[in-house]
């Protein structure tokens, strides 16, 4: 492009929609902001703005990233056994952390009359 069609493009209004169409161009195209105008006829100062201008807009979404913890927290497993029948011919065996017995002891509790 000879600096006459740059100077012709770089005067003209861009819609809101051009603008960001640019900016995530230019973000995705791995170019620095000089190559990236320079190959797409606009002035580095107006991507400069938009670029402001979006970052700042991105950042203030109501989005709030869930943040997990590098190592995950210890968990202490409670061994259960349950045996079935006289001759203790059925055994199930169960790992469930401790914080959960209670609640899985009512709720057997409460399935074993529908299972009879």
């Amino acid at each position: 492009m000879t600096k006459a069609q740059i100077n012709r493009q770089s005067k003209r209004k861009f819609s809101i929609e051009e603008k960001r169409t640019y900016y995530i161009a230019w973000e995705n195209s791995g170019l620095s902001i000089a190559d990236f105008c320079r190959s797409h006829g606009i002035c580095k100062s107006a991507l400069y703005q938009w670029s402001k201008r979006f970052k700042k807009e991105d950042g203030q979404s109501d989005f709030s990233p869930l943040v997990m913890p590098n190592s995950p927290a210890v968990t202490t497993l409670t061994q259960l056994t349950i045996t079935s029948g006289s001759d203790d011919s059925v055994q199930l065996k169960i790992s469930i952390p401790e914080h959960r017995l209670v609640s899985f002891i009512k709720e057997m509790c409460g399935a074993t009359p529908a299972i009879r």
